[in-house]
């Protein structure tokens, strides 16, 4: 599973690919994205703690992945509960952690 921000005018846009894969998770940012200028764009998707890790909003993860019933939400609550147990899940904002990849995409 990964979340693409990418540069959309002076802006930027996240979106989840290959919301069907519960074995990986990543951020992966577009060249030139501003991660500050992004991180405020996206309040309540993608939170960037450094350029090297982000936290992505599980609420917004469940909404955009599907994942509200049904096989795909069992998979999704087994792959939080082991990030949980990895201490990747922020207690308090429930938010998953994510390591951040930069470079354009071709």
């Amino acid at each position: 599973m990964r979340v693409l921000v990418r540069r959309a005018g002076t802006g930027a846009t996240a979106a989840l690919v290959e919301a069907d894969d519960f074995t990986a998770f990543s951020v992966e940012v577009d060249d030139g994205v501003d991660l500050r200028r992004a991180g405020e764009l996206l309040a309540g998707q993608v939170r960037f703690a450094s350029a090297q890790q982000a936290w992505v909003d599980r609420d917004w993860l469940v909404r955009t992945g599907g994942f509200a019933s049904g096989p795909a939400a069992e998979a999704f609550a087994a792959m939080v509960a082991y990030a949980a147990r990895k201490g990747w899940v922020d207690p308090g904002t429930h938010e998953i952690a994510a390591h951040v990849t930069h470079g354009k995409r071709t």
